[in-house]
């Protein structure tokens, strides 16, 4: 009976596949001494970070490193890619990169969860300045903070999910070549994400009032049909 693998390969029976897939293993793996001592640092394990490290050799690498709350709904992730990358990588500014991206992570994590739940009480208070059914409550809330690092730029992604809704919405602010970013961004991130006012300095270039997103608004605006009411005071 013939299997199939996710990609589409066709084996006439599992053996084959078996056979075949065995064809593919190694003793070593291609990122060299790199890939143990990644796996060995310990304050990533501590930190409650998963790492796996995958690569065609010691330049090019995809590392991601997770750390899931699932009874907080909280998920952090970090993600480097060098792809692209002509110099073998030195370990030591690879984990200092990465520490930082892991702090980055950690820091917009806890702002970004606090800066909802404070959104969400002016909401039940009656403050109309947000959007109130993008999440439909606390127990609701479902939060993903995810730092993504390649070989030319940066950002911290950030996502908020309802879960009864399914519906989602995320902004990503950029990082620095170091894996830092600036924590004032992540409050208006997220803030931006609520809004259904705004009042201020308009940038054309970033489209953004006081560095608050327009897109949120104007897309909740067409998607619900609703008038959009423009002045320049």
């Amino acid at each position: 009976m013939p299997v199939y693998t996710n990609e589409g390969l066709r084996f006439d029976n599992e053996q084959e596949a078996i056979d075949w897939f065995k064809t593919t293993l190694n003793t070593e793996t291609p990122i060299g001494e790199l890939y143990e001592k990644l796996h060995a640092v310990k304050e990533w394990e501590e930190g409650e970070f998963d790492i796996q490290a995958t690569g065609l050799n010691d330049k090019e690498v995809h590392i991601q490193l997770d750390s899931p709350s699932h009874e907080d709904k909280v998920f952090r992730r970090v993600q480097y890619n060098s792809y692209g990358n002509n110099e073998p990588l030195e370990f030591e500014p690879l984990k200092e990169l990465i520490d930082n991206m892991i702090k980055s992570v950690n820091v917009a994590s806890i702002i970004a969860f606090d800066k909802v739940i404070e959104i969400l009480e002016a909401i039940k208070e009656g403050n109309e300045k947000y959007i109130a059914d993008r999440v439909t409550s606390s127990e609701n809330l479902v939060l993903t903070v995810q730092a993504e690092r390649n070989m030319y730029d940066g950002a911290v992604v950030i996502a908020i999910t309802d879960e009864k809704t399914k519906e989602q919405y995320q902004d990503s602010i950029p990082s620095d070549e170091e894996g830092r970013i600036d924590i004032e961004l992540v409050e208006k991130a997220v803030e931006s994400i609520f809004m259904k006012q705004m009042i201020g300095k308009f940038d054309g270039e970033e489209v953004t009032v006081d560095g608050y997103k327009l897109q949120f608004l104007l897309n909740y605006a067409h998607e619900n049909e609703k008038e959009v009411e423009v002045k320049i005071i």
